[in-house]
């Protein structure tokens, strides 16, 4: 498993090629079994990161200065391995609402069980309805979590989830229903320890903590993409993540922002590459999939500030069909 390498990258062990993957911010991984020998294993990964515009590459810059930032290449998040039964459980996708959860499994043997509460609640096939009882809502004010165990023959998991909604209607964001005042930060994820990643995952933690206590509720992820443990930390300690798609495409002073600032803009818009259009979808396809089980999570913004935005009301209407469970700002600023 390889939690995110910048940019493009193939994977080589015992000098077999294991596979390839393009995109600086996603998570991949390999089925290594048929290629490992007996001893040690020689595990080789090639990077190279052209900063190439056509993929997602954020605030990263050649020449940093401004709103730009030191540029980031390589392996950046956490490699890892484990060993799986032959019927493993793939992935879950957990949809919430303020009576229990619909889960949804891939992978794993027909039969399952849940353990929640004390009890267990088998299921056959991929699909389970569960129910709380006395349910705890989720809000920045009342973080509450239920934890749960998964087991599918000899493969268990151990996971979490809360119960929320969120929905714009009107010129209100509801939070379980009722309007919430969302109060927040633009967080853009630098470290000056780290460039991408604070020393250790503690820096996370004391930035949502310290951000709490100075009374704000949101932080706005800024066309970045964080390790998990960032996420898990807002649905602990109770922050709600506004998180932007990680742009492509270049950005032009005039376009971008000296023509929009005095009203005109009428006719004047990027154009996306095949190339580029296929690489910001199948991005967005799998952010979506990425953080979808994370109750912190409650707001998309599609195109930051019309930088490399494209087919604008097409890309939302996908979108919106992708996720429909959260709220979708297109084209911000």
């Amino acid at each position: 498993h390889f939690g995110a390498v910048d940019a493009e990258c193939e994977i080589y062990l015992n000098d077999n090629f294991v596979g390839g993957h393009i995109g600086g911010y996603l998570p991949f991984k390999f089925d290594i079994t048929d290629l490992l020998c007996e001893g040690d294993n020689k595990l080789v990964v090639r990077v190279i990161d052209r900063l190439d515009t056509e993929l997602a590459y954020g605030k990263q810059s050649a020449k940093r200065g401004g709103m730009w930032y030191t540029p980031v290449s390589g392996i950046w998040q956490t490699v890892w391995m484990e060993e799986v039964p032959e019927d493993y459980i793939e992935s879950i996708k957990i949809t919430p609402d303020l009576k229990g959860i619909d889960i949804t499994v891939t992978g794993g043997r027909n039969e399952k069980t849940i353990l929640f509460e004390g009890k267990e609640y088998s299921f056959s096939g991929e699909s389970f309805r569960l129910n709380v009882e006395s349910p705890k809502l989720w809000t920045p004010e009342t973080p509450n979590l239920y934890d749960f165990e998964l087991v599918s023959g000899v493969d268990r998991i151990s996971s979490y989830f809360a119960l929320r909604t969120i929905k714009a209607e009107s010129k209100d964001l509801l939070l379980n229903g009722k309007p919430y005042f969302f109060h927040g930060l633009l967080d853009q994820g630098y470290f000056s320890d780290g460039i991408y990643l604070p020393a250790t995952p503690k820096g996370f933690e004391n930035d949502i903590i310290t951000m709490k206590k100075l009374g704000f509720n949101m932080l706005r992820k800024h066309i970045k993409i964080e390790p998990a443990v960032f996420y898990y930390y807002c649905d602990k300690y109770g922050m709600a993540v506004f998180q932007d798609l990680v742009n492509s495409g270049n950005y032009s002073f005039l376009i971008d922002t000296a023509l929009p600032t005095v009203l005109f803009k009428k006719g004047i818009s990027h154009r996306a590459s095949a190339r580029r259009r296929k690489n910001f979808i199948s991005d967005m396809e799998n952010t979506l999939s990425l953080l979808y089980n994370y109750p912190s999570v409650c707001y998309y913004t599609l195109f930051n500030e019309g930088w490399g935005q494209f087919d604008a009301k097409n890309m939302y209407t996908l979108a919106k069909e992708l996720e429909p469970t959260r709220v979708w700002d297109a084209t911000s600023g």
